[in-house]
């Protein structure tokens, strides 16, 4: 009997794991969209309703009796305006701190492009905020309501200037520090200490009466909009995996992730962990496409492809690839991870010169990553009788019109050709496993 993954259940939804980075990515484009449009309606509202002078030497203020209620209720606090003025500057610290990690990054990589793309991102967030800075201070939409001390004229007051800064800087350091300090004291430390100075600094800045309710509210907005922003960039560029070469020190445990991940899914049992086995000593065995997925130090799938051919009824045979097995560790299946190892075996093949690749699966998954039913392509599986259902028989063209003008029939690698007996023998150097017969297995 053939021992070959047919259907392969790696179908996975288009997708932290991808799925979960995908929901991620959509909450944050909702936050951003929302913070945006508010802003924006509040600067609308600041300028055009309820405008009355309110403030000083006669300027005028939208909102302007929801600001006037809170600015009396808490009056003038010069103590406030002190205090969170010593919090901006450890957020000030806070950002040369990782200013000068990317400059060490540059210095030593000798490379913009290899310095850490968070850092990257960060410099460039920190830039927006100095050009909105700039921008509303000539683009001013209303006054402090107070002329400062040392004054002589009436200054821009929206947004807050210091809790965009302190909110935008100590917010991104939470965001940092929650993906990469592994050591839950610190983090928890860390974290606490940066949600503290921006809790003081907004209700600071809130009772020191030197900006509007409003001026506050914007600065917020503007925070989250840009943390948002922010956030959602890491999200699409940060990969918690790998892929790479299989070494000679990953073939146990690469044969034991295939058996645990087919065991029992085809037939009761499983014989993929030896086909693999044997065919790293097969002469068709591409070395160049045998990749393995790592997370963590730990493997969590692998692919691997062989060289085959195409009998054409025109006569001589046309190579393709044949692929597989594949497989994601059981905890990690529908999640995403199927695919990006697909994609990246695939394109890797590709540049590599491969036409096209053939092969058993489920057109549900693997049609995601271009691949279409053989008979389309007008080649014919093997040993299987005209009639018979073949969609489990799938082809993709590598190069575009490879298979132009071609038919025939595909030919499996001998390889994949193994004895139960072998197999039976092979797998008692594992842990012992119970084979089941379930619904669904495609061999007895």
């Amino acid at each position: 009997m053939k021992d070959r993954p047919f259907g392969h259940r790696t179908d996975l939804p288009k997708s932290k794991t991808v799925f979960e980075r995908t929901i991620l990515m959509k909450s944050k484009s909702i936050t951003v969209a929302l913070c945006a449009s508010l802003t924006a309606l509040l600067i609308l509202s600041i300028r055009f309703v309820d405008v009355a002078a309110i403030g000083p030497e006669g300027t005028s203020v939208g909102l302007s009796h929801l600001n006037r209620f809170v600015f009396e209720l808490f009056g003038v606090n010069i103590v406030w305006y002190h205090i969170t003025d010593w919090l901006g500057i450890a957020a000030i610290l806070t950002a040369f701190a990782f200013t000068v990690v990317g400059l060490v990054q540059f210095i030593k990589r000798k490379s913009l492009f290899k310095v850490d793309k968070e850092i990257l991102l960060l410099g460039g967030l920190y830039l927006v905020v100095i050009g909105l800075y700039v921008l509303f201070e000539h683009e001013i939409v209303n006054y402090r309501p107070v002329i400062m001390p040392g004054g002589t004229h009436p200054e821009a007051s929206f947004p807050s200037s210091h809790t965009l800064l302190v909110c935008v800087v100590m917010g991104s350091a939470m965001m940092l520090t929650e993906k990469n300090i592994k050591r839950k004291s610190m983090r928890t430390a860390v974290l606490l200490f940066c949600a503290i100075v921006i809790g003081i600094t907004v209700i600071g800045r809130l009772v020191s009466g030197v900006h509007w309710f409003t001026d506050i509210i914007g600065g917020i907005l503007i925070s989250v909009t840009l943390l948002a922003l922010y956030g959602g960039a890491i999200t699409m560029m940060r990969k918690d995996y790998i892929i790479r070469f299989e070494s000679e020190k990953d073939y146990r445990e690469v044969e034991n992730l295939i058996r645990e991940s087919f065991w029992n899914v085809y037939r009761p049992g499983c014989s993929e962990h030896y086909v693999i086995h044997v065919l790293r000593g097969d002469p068709a065995f591409v070395k160049e496409l045998d990749f393995v997925m790592e997370q963590d130090g730990r493997l969590i799938g692998q692919n691997m492809f062989m060289r085959t051919v195409i009998n054409a009824d025109g006569g001589g045979d046309v190579p393709v690839l044949t692929m597989g097995p594949i497989c994601i560790t059981p905890e990690l299946k529908r999640k995403g991870y199927g695919k990006l190892l697909l994609d990246y075996s695939l394109k890797k093949a590709e540049e590599l010169g491969f036409g096209a690749v053939l092969f058993e699966g489920n057109i549900g998954f693997y049609g995601k990553s271009g691949f279409d039913y053989a008979r389309k392509f007008g080649i014919r599986y093997h040993d299987l009788p005209e009639g018979k259902d073949d969609s489990f028989f799938l082809c993709k063209e590598l190069i575009p019109g490879y298979l132009n003008e071609i038919t025939g029939v595909y030919q499996t690698p001998v390889g994949y050709y193994v004895k139960a007996e072998d197999v039976e023998e092979f797998d008692k150097s594992f842990p012992p496993k119970e084979k089941l017969k379930l619904p669904g297995q495609l061999f007895e």
